[in-house]
């Protein structure tokens, strides 16, 4: 491993695109000491998944392991070993073999990318290259642009250890493999992959290792600059309780019910940052005068066109929220 470089967890991409492209949760993600920064400032702590859960997901890993195990092929459970492990069967893998959970690292822009991937299938060809089929496995019954990007950065680290340790590499493709009805699991069929893996590379230079890449962006901006929006989505992420109360001490334009991200994005890039100065773009009728319609503040007229030429034409959110 690669001491200089700090490090980032495989799934971090795919979680990215299952959080809706949430930038701040890849900020947490890329600079952890901003993370623990916030926890203490409230005296907060993440919440880990529960016993229950984790309980769960191993049953679901050794059934997974022992149907891929009962098919003939040679398997080989590499869950509670190091990386080395891995690269040993890259090295010597000479007839079909599938290494369950093997551990792997690369690196990944500026990051140092470590992971565990459900299932690689290793086979030699005639010239002695090797042809990997790398897989993940999933409960959910739909295939999803996460799942496939979590088995690209898995295909991007091996492609790495083969080149770093000087072994032919042949044909790299991506499985996601998804429980049937029965709770069997499809094959690992090196023939039949579920999708274009070169799709999914090319997203992964553009998320994480291209020079101008959405991880480098995310960098360079201090951290009250990084998009975030508070949703449903939220319920599912490590970083809720954070983002909870942030929001509420600065009562950040999330807190406005039925507020997209776009439409919050627009309304800060009109220099409107909060529910106050939201609010403070209309007037309330007088009590009692029987009018309904907000009107414009005395002072806000150019602001409040500003955005009607922007956006209030297209967005009924934000026209109510502004116009009445």
């Amino acid at each position: 491993m690669d001491e200089s470089l700090p490090r980032l967890s495989a799934t971090s991409p795919s979680q990215y695109v299952r959080l809706e492209n949430c930038e701040r949760f890849l900020r947490f993600r890329l600079r952890p000491d901003e993370e623990r920064a916030m926890l203490e400032s409230w005296g907060l702590t993440i919440q880990p998944l529960t016993p229950l859960l984790k309980e769960a997901g191993a049953e679901f890993e050794r059934e997974v392991a022992e149907q891929v195990a009962g098919r003939g092929e040679e398997a080989v459970p590499l869950g509670g070993e190091d990386v080395e492990a891995t690269v040993e069967h890259l090295r010597s893998a000479r007839r079909p073999t599938i290494l369950l959970q093997p551990s792997l690292e690369a690196p990944l822009g500026r990051y140092w990318c470590t992971g565990r991937a459900d299932v690689v299938r290793l086979e030699r060809d005639r010239k002695n290259r090797l042809n990997v089929l790398v897989a993940d496995v999933k409960a959910s019954r739909h295939e999803r642009m996460e799942h496939r990007l979590q088995v690209a950065t898995y295909a991007r680290m091996i492609e790495w250890l083969v080149g770093d340790n000087s072994v032919p590499l042949g044909d790299i493709e991506g499985s996601v493999l998804r429980i049937q009805v029965d709770g069997s699991v499809p094959a690992v069929d090196p023939d039949e992959p579920s999708f274009d893996l070169d799709t999914y590379r090319t997203i992964l230079e553009r998320l994480a290792t291209d020079p101008d890449s959405v991880v480098n962006c995310i960098l360079e901006l201090p951290f009250e600059e990084v998009p975030y929006h508070l949703g449903y989505k939220c319920d599912g992420c490590l970083y809720n309780a954070i983002c909870m109360y942030d929001t509420a001490e600065r009562l950040d334009l999330s807190l406005v019910p039925y507020m997209s991200a776009v439409e919050k994005r627009v309304l800060r890039g009109a220099g409107i940052e909060t529910v106050p100065d939201l609010a403070a773009l209309m007037t309330l009728p007088e009590r009692g005068s029987g009018e309904r319609e907000l009107k414009v503040a005395p002072g806000q007229e150019e602001k409040v066109e500003e955005l009607a030429n922007q956006w209030c034409q297209f967005s009924p959110v934000i026209g109510r929220a502004v116009f009445g």
